[in-house]
C-alpha cells in the first residue's frame, strides 16, 4: 500500500507540473486583444510612414484619398506656412454608440496648434422632439 501512494503522489505532482507549464505557454502564446484606440495608432503610424516614403522632390506630401478602416475615418492634410515650411495633420474620425470623435495628429512648426486629442463632435442621442400636426378636412 505504501508502494501505492508513492506512486500516487509522484503522478499527482507530475500532472500538477505539467498543467503549470501548459497554461504558462497558452498565456505565453495568446496575442493580446488589440483595442480600438490600439489599432488607431497602429494605423498613424503605418500612414505616418507612408506619408514620409512618398514625399515628393520638391518636398511637398503626395495627395492621399480618405480612407475608412474598419469603422474609422483617416484623412491626410497638408500644409504650407508663409515661409514655405511644409507639414501634414492626419485627421482620425471614429464613432462609438451614438456619438462621433475626432482627434489630429501633426507634423511641422505648426504641430502644436494643428495637434489635439479626441473630441467629441457630434453626440446623435440627443433627439430633437418633433410635433406632428394633422390636417382635417370639412365636408360641404
Amino acid at each position: 500500500m505504501k508502494n501505492f501512494w508513492l506512486k500516487f503522489r509522484k503522478w499527482i505532482i507530475g500532472l500538477f507540473v505539467v498543467s503549470t507549464v501548459l497554461a504558462a505557454g497558452n498565456a505565453i502564446n495568446q496575442p493580446k486583444r488589440m483595442t480600438i484606440n490600439d489599432k488607431i495608432a497602429n494605423r498613424i503610424s503605418v500612414m505616418k510612414s507612408q506619408v514620409e516614403i512618398d514625399k515628393q522632390p520638391n518636398g511637398k506630401y503626395k495627395r492621399q484619398a480618405e480612407r475608412m478602416i474598419n469603422g474609422v475615418k483617416y484623412r491626410v492634410d497638408e500644409y504650407e506656412t508663409s515661409k514655405g515650411e511644409i507639414g501634414y495633420t492626419i485627421t482620425i474620425t471614429k464613432e462609438q454608440g451614438n456619438k462621433i470623435y475626432r482627434r489630429a495628429v501633426s507634423t511641422g512648426v505648426e504641430k502644436a496648434s494643428r495637434e489635439f486629442d479626441w473630441r467629441l463632435i457630434k453626440d446623435n442621442t440627443i433627439v430633437a422632439t418633433a410635433t406632428t400636426t394633422t390636417a382635417t378636412t370639412t365636408q360641404q
